[in-house]
Formats: structure tokens, C-alpha cells, sequence
């Protein structure tokens, strides 16, 4: 990895730069009922904050080892039928830090795996060492997989998602981070819709760049800051558009022409 992938000056790099065209797993036969699409691995690295945070006797606090376990019991995010019907576990050699989203409109199957840094951490507790171990996962599973999502807390994500976005250079693949402003194993959350979001575009599109996701906005990394802490819309991008919103159909906006293109997710 080298340089940040910056838009270059005639205009941005095009959203919908198909993820095909890195040579994505063939579609799978299943031979039943359920629809089989061309499979492509995103790696999620957990590094804690509140969306996996669950309840103490001294308040939140990260829990590990849990996260895989309640994201495979809720259907939008684990294709269950899918996985036992096409042998996923066996045949890929995988084990239950992985699940499989349902077939998207792309037709396209998003498998990806949890991988948890040790401790998990309070963002508030974040520091420039833990920036350089979340790159260093990055680099080390970079041929592996065709995206990256983060999970972060939202006190310093936008200074993590900035600080990677300059220590991973020139990259080809699509690095978000994500988390949410209430648990992901409550009732009314906001955790749901950014981790499945993100997945969706880490696994579809190349955006060759580091971005941060959250309450249907995508935004260059080192453009975003966190403005309320109250609000599920906590953050902003004053001098730079978002990259795409993500509403009935996803739209990007170019920086130069604002000529708006629309993806189906």
C-alpha cells in the first residue's frame, strides 16, 4: 500500500468502477432454492467502540469474542441458507468468525470474516501505536480479501480514519470505517445499517481510497469530524461533499463536474 487514493484533478475516480474488474470468484450452482452470486471476501476488523459494546455493572464496555455470534442471528446480515447449502464453511475452510450477506442486487454474495484486535478498545483510549496495528492488518491481509471495513468507536474515529488514510498509500481496494452511536444489540440502533452498508460497498465497489460511513454518508477520511454526540447524523464534512449517500439508490457526486451517477445496492 502506498499514497492515498486522491481523485485525480480532471475528476473522481467513478463509484461504480465494478468490482468485477479485479476478478471476483465465479457464481456458484446451489442446486436448490436459494441464488447463488459471484462471491467476494471483506475483511471487518474490530477494534471496539460502542457498536459492539454491551451493557457492565460500570456502564458499556466492548465485549469480545461475541460480535460474529449475534451478527449470524439476524438475517440481513447472515445468509444462513446459503451458507449450509453451498457448504460454505467447508469449502472455503472457514471458521464462525465469517458469515455471508444475502445475494445483493448486484448479484454479488459479500462474504466476510470478523477479525478482533486485542483488547478492544474505548476509541477515547485510541492511540497513535493502535493506528499503526490497525494498518499493519490491513497490509497483512491486503491480497486476501477485496475490502476492508473498521469498526471503531466515534470519539476518534475521524482521527483514525485520517491518520490510515496517510499511512496507507496507493491503494486499490476500499477502506471504511464505520461504527455506531448505539449498540448494535439494541432494539433501535444505528450499528445495523452502517456495518451492512459498508459492507456492501467494500464488497462492490473500488474506491481506492480510506472513507469513513455513517448514517447514510460516505466521506473521504481525512475530510470528516465528529459534530454531535446526540445525534445519529454525528458527522459532517465541511469542506468537501460526501463521497456518495447512500438513500433509496446510492449516488456519488463528482468534486468538479457535480454530475450525479446512482448505484443499486
Amino acid at each position: 500500500m502506498a499514497e492515498s487514493g486522491r481523485l485525480s484533478p480532471g475528476g473522481s475516480r467513478e463509484l461504480g468502477r465494478a468490482l468485477s474488474a479485479t476478478e471476483p470468484s465465479p457464481a456458484l450452482e446451489t442446486g436448490q432454492g436459494c441464488r447463488a452470486g459471484a462471491e467476494v471476501r471483506v475483511l471487518v476488523v474490530n477494534t471496539g467502540g460502542t457498536i459492539g459494546m454491551m451493557p457492565q455493572s460500570e456502564g458499556l464496555a466492548p465485549e469480545a469474542n461475541k460480535l460474529a455470534g449475534a451478527l449470524a442471528k439476524i438475517p440481513i446480515l447472515h445468509d444462513v441458507t446459503y451458507a449450509k447449502e453451498t457448504k460454505l464453511y467447508d469449502r472455503l475452510a472457514l471458521g464462525d468468525d465469517t458469515l455471508v450477506l444475502p445475494l445483493s442486487k448486484e448479484n454479488k454474495r459479500i462474504i466476510y470474516t470478523i477479525m478482533e484486535l486485542s483488547p478492544l478498545l474505548d476509541s477515547a483510549n485510541m492511540t497513535p501505536a493502535d493506528w499503526g496495528t490497525i494498518a499493519k492488518c490491513l497490509q497483512a491481509n491486503y491480497e486476501q480479501h477485496d475490502g476492508f471495513v473498521i469498526l471503531h468507536g466515534t470519539d476518534t474515529m475521524a482521527y483514525t480514519a485520517s491518520a490510515l488514510s496517510f499511512m496507507c498509500e496507493n491503494l486499490g481496494k476500499t477502506i471504511i470505517l464505520t461504527g455506531s452511536q448505539v449498540p448494535i444489540y439494541e432494539l433501535r440502533n444505528d450499528g445495523r445499517s452502517n456495518l451492512l452498508v459498508s459492507l456492501l460497498i467494500a464488497g462492490q465497489f473500488v474506491i481506492p481510497e480510506v472513507c469513513l460511513y455513517f448514517y447514510n454518508k460516505l466521506y473521504r477520511g481525512n475530510r470528516v469530524t465528529k459534530v454531535d454526540t446526540e445525534s445519529f447524523k454525528a458527522f459532517s464534512s465541511p469542506n468537501l461533499p460526501p463521497l456518495a449517500n447512500a438513500e433509496v439508490d446510492i449516488t456519488s457526486k463528482r468534486c468538479c463536474d457535480i454530475s450525479l451517477q446512482q448505484y443499486h445496492l
